[in-house]
């Protein structure tokens, strides 16, 4: 634990929701995943040029439909999710006493997530998961995001534009900032974390 003690002490010190997409963005540069996704690619109109995609991310199970479907394969997965989630809470530090509940609600948290994920039969369509907006506008459209914020801690312009592939997911996630106690999405960072680095 000791080589990422200080991610799980920047973890420790969000005091907001807009810590915590700072974090999340100095997080992403050092390869730990978050909520959303970022990348750099062609653009699929302009092949001559690239241009920053963000597209749905956020899942420690493989698909939505693990978290989505009443399967006993499924549930035995979701079971499994929360056991480990909880031993890495555990490993971050977390409370003996409290580690299996709040695992239980990052596991909640990524059902959520899951919930307004598009399908895979929808990520396979290339018309509706091409929304060129500005990166201003984008921001406006999604405050709770803190897109500048979030650009300048994983290090891309404010400015331009960038490729949205689900816009509905965005907006869920802006809403779901709000709804969603700060501390579970903390634990939702420590375990991204020790995962990361396990």
């Amino acid at each position: 634990i000791k080589p990422i003690r200080p991610m799980l002490e920047k973890i420790d010190s969000i005091e907001t929701f807009a810590d915590w997409i700072r974090v999340s963005g100095e997080l992403d540069r050092v390869g730990v995943p978050n909520a959303f996704g970022v990348y750099i690619d062609q653009d699929a109109k302009q092949s001559d040029r690239y241009a920053v995609h963000v597209v749905q991310s956020g899942l420690s199970l493989p698909d939505r439909d693990y978290y989505l479907v009443d399967e006993g394969r499924y549930r035995d997965a979701l079971e499994a999710l929360r056991n480990y989630a909880g031993d890495m809470l555990l490993a971050a530090g977390v409370d003996a006493a409290e580690a299996s509940g709040r695992a239980s609600d990052v596991v909640e948290l990524e059902g959520k997530l899951a919930k307004v994920q598009w399908s895979q039969v929808e990520l396979r369509n290339p018309i509706k998961t091409y929304n060129k907006v500005q990166v201003e506008d984008f921001a406006t459209a999604h405050p709770n995001l803190h897109w500048a914020s979030f650009c300048s801690s994983v290090g891309l312009p404010s400015s331009g534009d960038l490729i949205v592939g689900q816009p509905s997911y965005f907006k869920a996630i802006d809403e779901l900032s709000q709804q969603i106690e700060l501390g579970t999405w903390k634990d939702y960072l420590r375990l991204r974390v020790v995962d990361a680095y396990a």
